[in-house]
């Protein structure tokens, strides 16, 4: 941040406080200021395991970085909270690499007890239809060398585990109770700003909607979606303005064990439409651009599985179909974490050749500049060897599936604990051929609590898991392009976790990916029309080995110091290469 965008953000933080009683102001009490703080360190040493040309084949990267937040309540139902983030690389004395940045500013509250409100920097969902932030199917399997440093891109970049985008812009929330119903109703506006108009060739762009939830009793439940994104008139001097609705409809049936009924179902059902409009409808010189309307529906049955204890199961099983059409686009939903068209910024090039080096499993897990976080028109770009069945989640187009889903539930007294998944997806349409293709996902992750078997004292957690997704679709005559598709994309874990103390583990872990085969993939354009289809091969293997040593202290503080050694290899005849390299890394998290 520059010194005159942090003098404007000190001057809006001042104004707001000005803005309140002046005596409340001066005489604040203590107990209604409150602080907040997240602070890191991260020291690594990476080194290529290359004996070949003058690039430079070893890097120490480190940093500190301190958010200190502030939170002020002048009054019981105002809080305004303000987060300044100060980062200093290691290297940088003097404060010649030290930043400034305002990283948070929100202000909400209530009006009368009955409407709550937030603008500024907010955090909102609706459903995976609509409106969420889908976890990428490659980074899907836990990692306990690299977890930490996804969680810090993540925490970095607003990504919450709970599928949240990160906006800024002004949300209203009110809801009651009518009671001789037993109903339940809450609603919720939105309007976020995508993009800032630059006078020239970018309109403002808007993200609006909101939510209708009822409930009734204890039994159902359901929920209304709305959400629109589009282009203001006459802010730029666009031809054409993009106007993007989305729509949907949720219910479900909650379990009720007093009726002897503990299973629960749940659907959702949309319509979607985007298309670009004409800024000018008087125009003739600006041809009209095809509208894209679509529907999608969703399923969902769970129930406990087997005979019972102690009034539980210890199995759950559920099952879920679902349907998006060729055509359903859904901006808010659809827009991924990974940018496929980035490059990661170590080691960018491959030192025996002038080309970029494509993004791999290790940069996913530390490189923040390869994920996108603005809301996206159309569809982006994906890497079929990171997930080519669902890239886009469940909100895929031209998609309809099956799934299964079995789990043992976690149990501490249990030696083992257990969960199984089964998709089995095809295209609605075939993609400028006859016949379609066939996805097939399956997912297998067992857990062992060794201590149980050894009557140790301390937990001793031995952790296995398994991923496969196998594309398929064979020739067929009178198909436009050669068809014949087959991709196989694995991911293979094995963890260990002994815990030494209350305070103390140590950890180790392998995993191995491969990505083989080849599939063809859609061209589009910037109104999201197919302009053509592209083959892309596809013989990419990664695998990471290592240990590590962690200390956590209660949930405020936590060290881990780790090694491992990466490798990523690539054998398609476009790329023949081989890229090892060892980490090293100590890394320090406080919270407060």
């Amino acid at each position: 941040m520059d010194r005159k965008s942090f003098c404007l953000a000190l001057a809006m933080v001042w104004s707001v406080l000005g803005s309140l009683d002046p005596a409340g102001a001066q005489v604040l009490d203590p107990k209604k200021i409150r602080f907040s703080s997240y602070a890191r360190g991260l020291m690594s040493a990476d080194g290529l395991r290359e004996a070949s040309d003058s690039l430079g084949k070893a890097v120490m990267p480190g940093y500190a970085l301190t958010d200190m937040g502030l939170h002020i309540l002048p009054h019981s139902q105002v809080e305004i909270h303000a987060q300044l983030r100060v980062r200093s690389e290691y290297g940088g004395f003097w404060g010649s690499g030290l930043t400034l940045d305002l990283r948070q500013f929100w202000i909400r509250g209530l009006v009368n007890q009955k409407v709550r409100y937030q603008v500024g920097d907010l955090d909102y969902r609706l459903s995976p239809f609509t409106y969420y932030n889908h976890e990428e199917w490659i980074l899907a399997m836990p990692s306990l060398l690299n977890s930490p440093t996804l969680g810090m891109v993540e925490y970095d970049l607003f990504q919450n585990n709970n599928h949240t985008r990160r906006q800024q812009g002004v949300v209203v929330e009110m809801g009651g109770v009518v009671d001789p119903l037993d109903l339940t109703l809450n609603a919720s506006l939105f309007t976020t700003r995508v993009a800032a108009s630059d006078f020239g060739g970018t309109p403002d762009r808007l993200l609006s909607g909101g939510r209708l939830r009822w409930k009734v009793g204890s039994l159902l439940h359901g929920k209304v979606n709305f959400v629109q994104l589009y282009d203001v008139a006459r802010t730029a001097a666009q031809p054409y303005l993009i106007h993007h609705p989305v729509l949907s409809t949720e219910w479900g049936l909650n379990p009720s064990p007093a009726q002897g009924r503990r299973w629960s179902v749940d659907a959702e059902a949309g319509l979607t439409r985007m298309g670009w409009n004409k800024a000018d409808p008087a125009n003739p010189n600006v041809v009209d651009r095809p509208v894209l309307t679509d529907g999608f529906g969703w399923l969902r049955w769970e129930s406990p599985l087997g005979s019972r204890n102690n009034g539980r199961s210890s199995w759950k099983g559920a099952v879920q179909a679902w349907y998006t059409g060729s055509d359903y686009r859904s901006a808010a939903a659809q827009t991924k974490r990974i940018n496929a068209t980035r490059s990661p910024m170590a080691f960018k090039r491959f030192e025996s050749m002038n080309v970029l080096r494509p993004m791999g499993l290790n940069d996913l897990y530390r490189d923040a500049s390869l994920y996108q976080t603005q809301v996206m028109a159309g569809l982006m770009e994906y890497d079929p060897g990171y997930g080519n069945a669902l890239p886009y989640g469940l909100a895929t187009p031209n998609r309809q599936a099956l799934a299964i889903n079995l789990r043992r539930d976690e149990d501490s007294s249990a030696f083992w604990a257990s969960s199984w998944d089964l998709q089995v997806l095809t295209d609605v349409k075939g993609q400028g051929v006859n016949n379609r293709r066939l996805f097939v996902l399956a997912d297998w992750r067992n857990d062992w609590r060794m201590h149980r078997l050894f009557q140790g004292s301390r937990p001793w957690i031995i952790t296995a898991g398994l991923r496969w997704e196998q594309t398929q679709r064979p020739d067929a005559e009178g198909d436009a392009i050669q068809s014949e598709v087959n991709l196989r994309n694995r991911q293979i874990s094995l963890q260990s976790r002994w815990e030494l103390s209350s305070s103390w583990s140590a950890f180790a872990e392998w995993q191995f990916y491969q990505s083989l085969g080849h599939d063809y993939y859609a061209v589009r354009n910037a109104y999201s029309e197919v302009v053509d289809y592209a083959r892309t091969d596809l013989d990419r293997s990664e695998q990471w080995v290592g240990a590590g040593l962690r200390y956590t202290m209660s949930d405020r503080f936590e060290a881990q110091v780790s090694t491992q050694q990466f490798i990523w290899r690539s054998g398609s005849p476009a790329l023949q290469a081989r890229y090892p390299w060892n980490t090293s890394q100590l890394m320090l998290i406080m919270k407060l």
